[in-house]
């Protein structure tokens, strides 16, 4: 009986390693192929878009040295246009907000919006410099180069012969440094080593590379929903419009920036060339049972509606808001359609847990 017993022990011993030795060969196999997609995405598509910020952000950086050292129409003029453009290429990086961004609270710090235009002016009356996300970033500079007077001439005094003038130089120069800064710190780590550590990070777990990416991507696209066009239209406020809460409300770009921003979303989630999302997905030969297709065809589909939504929708935005409210409403009515494929059905198919939390009751 005793060398019974100790055979059927050691069958159940041996029959418990091999199978936990096939479940980790499983792992492996499923590990590898995350491997290979999240370095696609961070070779081909993140790292370079933290690049073209970069680059941007330094010419918006020296196009405001060069406007405070000699403010006239000219100057400005260069300074408004490589605002815009760095603020484009802001978007293509917007939904990154791990590992080195998350470490800089980068989104917070470079655009939340609106601007806190008070406490700006009161900064730049005492000499100091922004102390919160609401004082600095995007939104801060359009309304110092945009907003802060009723003129481009009057506007140009006040960084010329204002009795405050240093000081509000002094506001604006430390703004565009530190968005030149953060992305030069953000784009070298991911060149230099982060873009590794994102591919290795495997798995579908809270905290894996795929993890993050999906919560992100969502995340970042939550906020063009609501804080871009839902919040501005007065679907939020029973109704009444709030134009000052648009993202380049003094700029009046900010359709535009949320068309590219939705672009980046779009790019993010297909891998441009390469392996994305949308692969996994197919991997797992992911249906729409609604819609009686793939998920993948059934997700770019109402992502091209509502690409096309926003790229018609008028600008100045904080006016087709008051003039042209059915205009907003359809195009927010078309993303809305979008957040269920997004932050349901593709997380539930790659098997990732959506972490976040909002208001929004989807």
């Amino acid at each position: 009986m005793k060398n019974t017993a100790a055979v059927f022990l050691f069958i159940c011993t041996l029959t418990i390693v091999l199978s936990g030795c096939k479940r980790e060969d499983d792992d492996t196999e499923q590990m590898v192929e995350t491997s290979e997609t999240m370095r696609h995405i961070g070779e081909a598509v993140i790292a370079p878009s933290y690049d073209e910020w970069k680059t941007s952000s330094v010419q918006m950086n020296s196009a405001a040295v060069t406007f405070t050292s000699s403010p006239d129409e000219v100057t400005l003029a260069d300074l408004r246009l490589a605002l815009k453009e760095s603020w484009i290429d802001w978007q293509y990086c917007s939904t990154y907000e791990f590992g080195p961004a998350f470490s800089l609270g980068l989104r917070e710090n470079t655009n939340t919006f609106p601007a806190d235009v008070e406490d700006i002016q009161i900064r730049i009356e005492s000499g100091a410099l922004a102390q919160n996300p609401d004082e600095r970033g995007y939104p801060a500079l359009d309304f110092l180069i945009n907003g802060s007077a009723q003129s481009d001439q009057d506007i140009i005094l006040l960084f010329s012969s204002d009795e405050n003038a240093e000081s509000r130089s002094a506001f604006l120069t430390n703004l565009t440094e530190k968005i030149s800064d953060d992305a030069n710190t953000v784009s070298g780590a991911w060149q230099s080593g982060y873009v590794d550590d994102f591919a290795q990070n495997t798995g579908t777990q809270a905290g894996s590379a795929l993890s993050l990416l999906v919560n992100e991507l969502n995340k970042d696209f939550e906020m063009i929903k609501r804080e871009r066009i839902a919040l501005p239209l007065g679907l939020l406020t029973l109704g009444i419009p709030l134009p000052d809460r648009c993202e380049a409300y003094y700029g009046g770009y900010s359709s535009e920036l949320a068309y590219e921003h939705m672009l980046s979303i779009e790019q993010t989630y297909t891998g441009l060339d390469g392996r994305g999302l949308d692969d996994l997905l197919n991997d797992a030969e992911a249906f729409h049972q609604p819609s009686d297709q793939l998920l993948d065809e059934a997700i770019q589909e109402q992502m091209a509606i509502g690409i096309g939504q926003l790229e018609t929708l008028p600008d100045p935005l904080s006016e087709t808001v008051e003039l042209e409210p059915e205009t907003v409403e359809a195009c927010y009515d078309e993303l809305q359609a979008l957040v269920v494929l997004l932050k349901t059905d593709m997380p539930s198919a790659l098997g990732v847990s959506i972490t976040f939390t909002d208001n929004d009751g989807d």
